[in-house]
């Protein structure tokens, strides 16, 4: 253990010599990730869009007397609606995950601490 933190002839510590001398690949880093979770926002909104109009319009349509649908009965009908199920839950699950992230970018980005209101606002609304 140390009790002084090692300083090169820059009087810069190891951590500070690293931020310096990445600063760009992590800038670049971060502009990737943020177009890269855009990409996935979109493309987990679509998903759900489609899981969700397909739970409507179901294979075979519905019988025109009772409702149900035609081809309740097949196996793979019901294959069917649990791959919708599954589908449009991880999706939804996806697209609030990304919401919840973005709102603590937001809350957070202003400052490094920020007002205490604030802060608990978010934990509590989008807590997971």
């Amino acid at each position: 253990m140390h009790l002084t933190k090692p300083l090169n002839k820059d009087n810069q510590t190891a951590e500070e010599l690293f931020a310096a001398r990445n600063e760009r690949l992590h800038r670049d880093a971060k502009e990737w990730l943020m177009r890269t979770t855009e990409n996935c926002t979109i493309l987990s909104i679509f998903i759900a869009t489609v899981a969700f109009a397909a739970a409507y319009t179901v294979p075979g349509g519905p019988n025109q007397d009772t409702g149900i649908p035609i081809l309740n009965s097949k196996p793979f009908f019901v294959v069917f609606i649990l791959a919708d199920v599954f589908s449009l839950t991880l999706a939804l699950t996806s697209v609030a995950v990304k919401v919840r992230n973005l709102v603590f970018r937001i809350c957070f980005s202003r400052a490094n601490n920020p007002p205490i209101l604030e802060g608990y606002v978010c934990c509590f609304l989008f807590k997971t």
